[in-house]
């Protein structure tokens, strides 16, 4: 569910039916206020929606849909994730990775609103077409957490048999890059201030994800170094990877390598990777672009692909990946390198670009046939196809005769 903006009015005179739309779907964000409307109504938000982030300075606080306590509503089914949650660490799982199992199993238990190791089928098919309206990709995602939750309590003999083998979903179609615009990215830094100014810098600049932004660290950026880098030491499934940084980038960085070692912002914020994607989109809807946080790590990728000659290990290297198929989508859609190769297989279609090109003419007339004429067209016009045809039944006759 995607944020939504209500004015004083609109919240005062929807207080009461506040909190079910907070515990709406899936919980996701789906309301931020105005700093002077929080405080104006601080109270009442708490007691109908269950918390309020922030009201620091003008930053807008969010209002989120409280999760069940499992620890109250269901005791077996709580022991049952926590003990699924220390296995998974024990395996070495990041902690996004637990933090974002336990979240979507205790939002399955909400929906479904039955004991986790009670839960049937019909339960699961329930759950399941609450998202029916959802991307490909979130349906998978969400459908793989707890299929890992229900077979590991399958194998721990927790339960009998597993619910959720059944689950329909979608096939998740690997898409195109779809950066933002060079003209865009301009205006976008141009319009931004303090550390958003910065937040854009990184992500189009450097390539970082709207996580790894926020998990930056003074001590991971190395500008005394020969050649400057920034460290990225927590990146997708752990991997870290080293980025020089241009003295551009470094002088947009600025104010803040003059900080002591530590964070260098987001300090104490229950999500600050969900903050950097929706501040940043904020800002790109706010100038009408067509934008979001993801779509300048793609246009770093796009230009880094392009301008190193097509340097698909540079490329996968500086972005991360662990697959060089994932990097070979920037590759795919490299127009630099495609449009050429293209013109030139598409030359043919004009005879004038074919040397030594030999006109098709018209079998009855002679005259040369249109160049967009069928392959297997032997007459220029109507009248010579009948003209022709009359010929052929006379010399039949005659040959008959």
């Amino acid at each position: 569910m995607g944020d939504r903006h209500l004015n004083f009015h609109e919240i005062r005179d929807n207080l009461p039916p506040l909190r079910v739309m907070l515990w709406g779907r899936d919980g996701a964000l789906p309301f931020r206020l105005t700093a002077e409307h929080a405080r104006a109504l601080g109270v009442a938000l708490i007691e109908h929606a269950g918390l309020l982030d922030t009201i620091e300075g003008t930053e807008a606080p969010i209002v989120r849909a409280p999760l069940p306590d499992l620890s109250v509503t269901d005791p077996e089914g709580h022991r049952a994730l926590s003990a699924h949650l220390r296995h998974c660490k024990q395996r070495g799982l990041r902690k996004p990775t637990l933090e974002a199992r336990e979240e979507i199993v205790r939002r399955f238990a909400r929906l479904t609103d039955t004991p986790l190791l009670e839960v049937t089928q019909c339960d699961v098919d329930r759950w399941r077409d609450t998202y029916d309206d959802h991307a490909p990709a979130t349906i998978e995602n969400y459908a793989r957490h707890v299929q890992t939750f229900y077979g590991w309590l399958t194998k721990a003999k927790l339960i009998a048999d597993d619910p959720t083998t059944e689950i329909p979903i979608p096939k998740v179609l690997k898409g195109v890059p779809r950066p933002i615009e060079e003209v865009d990215l301009h205006r976008a830094v141009a319009a931004a201030t303090g550390e958003l100014r910065v937040w854009l810098v990184l992500a189009a600049y450097v390539g970082l994800r709207a996580g790894e932004i926020s998990r930056l660290r003074r001590e991971d950026i190395y500008e005394t170094r020969d050649i400057p880098v920034l460290h990225v030491v927590n990146g997708k499934g752990g991997r870290e990877r080293l980025v020089p940084l241009s003295g551009n980038v470094l002088h947009e960085l600025g104010y803040y390598l003059t900080k002591p070692r530590g964070p260098q912002w987001l300090s104490g914020y229950h999500d600050p990777d969900r903050l950097v994607t929706v501040e940043v989109a904020g800002h790109l809807r706010a100038l009408g672009i067509p934008a979001t946080c993801h779509s300048l790590r793609h246009c770093f990728a796009t230009r880094l692909y392009q301008q190193s000659g097509g340097d698909l290990r540079m490329t996968q290297d500086l972005m991360g990946h662990a697959s060089p198929a994932t990097t070979a989508i920037y590759a795919a859609w490299d127009p630099t390198r495609a449009t050429p190769v293209v013109n030139a297989m598409a030359a043919g279609l004009l005879a004038e670009t074919v040397p030594g090109h030999i006109p098709r003419t018209c079998d009855h007339c002679g005259n040369p046939l249109a160049e967009r004429a069928r392959v297997d067209a032997r007459f220029c016009k109507a009248t010579c196809r009948v003209a022709s045809a009359a010929i052929d039944r006379s010399a039949k006759l005659a040959h008959t005769g």
